[in-house]
């Protein structure tokens, strides 16, 4: 509710790009969300949220237990990391809502606020975010700070997953420059998540891709189908 408060508010106010205006706007519903549960409930309400965040995982979990006997041994660290991550997912998912509500609102509109998002294949964000994603390995690497090894998960998760969609935006867009069609990228996605490629291979590699097009810059050079003989 705050973040689509935050998000329409800064559309109307200060309209600018969208995709900052969703980053802001989710920022924002964190911000008060966490004020509004230290004012209501006090220093407990981070121990309740994560008290609760762990049941549900727990049963969620518990499910997927029911149905592969053999993931019970990995459960409770299942369960850690989910609720670990909780914040991070939360983020990913209402910054992608703010996104999908404004493509909506594009569309149907007659006087839209804004332009829609632009093609996949341009998707990018700033560069200098790639220094936090270091700072954030660097925090979890160390022994020192592990007090912050949540905070810094969280961060990790959140940016590796924009670093994804962006290796994936550049494999997008060198394929439509060679002329490779775009069915054959959805088979090989799909095949790839069929046989649990993406968990090994393609996901580290769209994440590896992702963070060296901060400095390569893959789409601005060219590429282009070699001439029929």
């Amino acid at each position: 509710m705050f973040a689509t408060a935050a998000f329409v508010g800064g559309s109307l106010v200060a309209p600018g790009s969208v995709m900052r205006q969703a980053l802001r706007a989710t920022l924002w519903g964190v911000a008060a969300t966490g004020t509004l549960g230290l004012v209501m409930r006090g220093r407990v309400f981070w121990s309740e949220l994560h008290w609760s965040t762990v049941r549900e995982m727990t049963t969620i979990v518990s499910y997927m237990v029911e149905r592969r006997p053999d993931l019970a041994v990995y459960s409770a660290g299942i369960v850690q990391f989910l609720a670990d991550a909780f914040p991070a997912l939360l983020l990913l998912s209402t910054f992608a809502a703010l996104l999908l509500a404004w493509q909506w609102h594009a569309r149907i509109a007659r006087s839209p606020l804004g332009a829609p998002l632009g093609p996949f294949r341009e998707f990018r964000f700033a560069d200098q975010w790639v220094w936090a994603l270091v700072l954030a390995l660097i925090v979890w690497a160390v022994p020192k700070l592990a007090a912050l090894k949540w905070a810094a998960v969280n961060v990790g998760i959140v940016l590796g997953a924009l670093y994804v969609l962006r290796g994936s935006a550049v494999v997008v867009a060198v394929a439509a420059a060679v002329g490779v069609p775009g069915w054959m990228l959805a088979a090989g996605a799909a095949v790839s998540g069929a046989l649990v490629v993406p968990a090994f291979v393609l996901v580290p590699g769209l994440w590896t891709l992702g963070v060296f097009d901060t400095w390569l810059a893959f789409r601005q050079r060219r590429f282009t189908r070699s001439p029929a003989p």
